[in-house]
Parts: C-alpha cells; sequence; structure tokens
C-alpha cells in the first residue's frame, strides 16, 4: 500500500491464495474481503488509494509456474518477494537472476521477532540464496507460515507458528518499500540507505 501511495504507476501481484479471517490482523485488506482471492482484494484497496495506479492480478502459485512467473519477472522494474515461505522466494530468486531484474525480499520471523529485507541485484549483490542459504540456522529465523488455524478446535491445539501482529510486520514491510524506491529512483538520491541487507528486531 506504501508503494500506491509513493505514487507508483504499475503493479501485477501474484498469489494463489484467498483472504481468511486469521489474515485480517495482519493485512491491508479487512472483514469484508474475506474468501475473495488475495490479489483482487489488494488490487481495489490499492486502487482506492490510488486511483491511477495500473494494476495486474495473476492467481498463480510461484511453485507450481515458474515459467510464467519468469515472464512476469521479467517485464518488472523491480521484484518484491513477500512470500512466507522459502521456496517462492528461491523461485523467484531464479528467476530475477535469470531476467537480471532486481528484486527486494522480506520476511517476518514467528511471532514477529523481528525480520529482514535484502536487496538483491545480478552481477551486483549476493543473490538471495547465498545471503540467507547460508545463515538461517545461525539467526533461528524459524518457518514464516501463517499457522493456518482451525477454529474449531481449542486454543491448545492451534499451531504454534504465528508471525506476529500488523504492527510487527510493519517495520519490515516500510523498510522493504524504502529500498523499492531507492530501486525505482535509482539516480535520483531518493535515499540514504547504503546497505542492501537489514535485519530487523522487535525485541
Amino acid at each position: 500500500k506504501e508503494l500506491a501511495k509513493a505514487g507508483v504507476g504499475k503493479l501485477t501481484l501474484i498469489d494463489f491464495d484467498r483472504l481468511e479471517i486469521h489474515n485480517v490482523v495482519r493485512h491491508v485488506c479487512g472483514v469484508d474481503d474475506i474468501g475473495r482471492k488475495k490479489t483482487a482484494a489488494l488490487r481495489d484497496t490499492l486502487r482506492n488509494t490510488n486511483p491511477k495506479l495500473m494494476v495486474q492480478t495473476a492467481d498463480l502459485d510461484v511453485n507450481k509456474h515458474e515459467d510464467k512467473v519468469g515472464e512476469i519477472v521479467a517485464d518488472a522494474d523491480v521484484v518484491a518477494g513477500c512470500a512466507d515461505d522459502e521456496s517462492s522466494k528461491l523461485v523467484l530468486n531464479y528467476q530475477c537472476l535469470k531476467h537480471e531484474t532486481p528484486a527486494v525480499y522480506a520476511g517476518v520471523y514467528e511471532r514477529g521477532m523481528g525480520g529482514d529485507v535484502i536487496r538483491v541485484a545480478a552481477g551486483e549483490t549476493p543473490c538471495y540464496d547465498c545471503v540467507l542459504g547460508n545463515v538461517s540456522e545461525d539467526l533461528d529465523r524459524g518457518e514464516r507460515v501463517s499457522g493456518e488455524p482451525d477454529y474449531s478446535e481449542p486454543v491448545s491445539d492451534q499451531p504454534d507458528a504465528e508471525p506476529g501482529l500488523s504492527t510487527d510486520a510493519g517495520f519490515i514491510s516500510l523498510i522493504q518499500t524504502k529500498f523499492i524506491m531507492r530501486e525505482l529512483l535509482s539516480g535520483d538520491d531518493y535515499s540514504d540507505i547504503s546497505h542492501d541487507m537489514v535485519f530487523w528486531g522487535n525485541r
């Protein structure tokens, strides 16, 4: 949503999932959008924020449609990797390197304990897997999963892994937005960010 506020002209949203009740506490969309495709719900929210924004949607599972994702990546100025599973980010990493499209990946750790933002540019920085493939265990990053709660079961039987609230994820999202804006406005001295990687702690 911050990119829409900043005046970005065109976005392509990729996701195959639908908005569920447990998403609402950390999503810009609300209860009226429950059951809708996340791409469609977010498209409408973004257009309400910036009516001139062109939004395309692709209801794809990144892990199952690599070639189609590659076509979208090849046409992009920059890719924002926001998935909560590492396999999707590795697919994006491969496609971005293949098409020499810069990317900014972001992720929030379990229970919102912190997160990371990583800028990757082919031939300029290490790739996503090169950076986090070797340090994941040392950082105890954990799995970035939604938990898939079952509300018919007692609280004690709910999944342990929860990514935290919107307030926890918001810091990571804003840092990612700054990185993306720096990439889009690379010749305009938009940002004083001098690093390609940020590790953020909420505790």
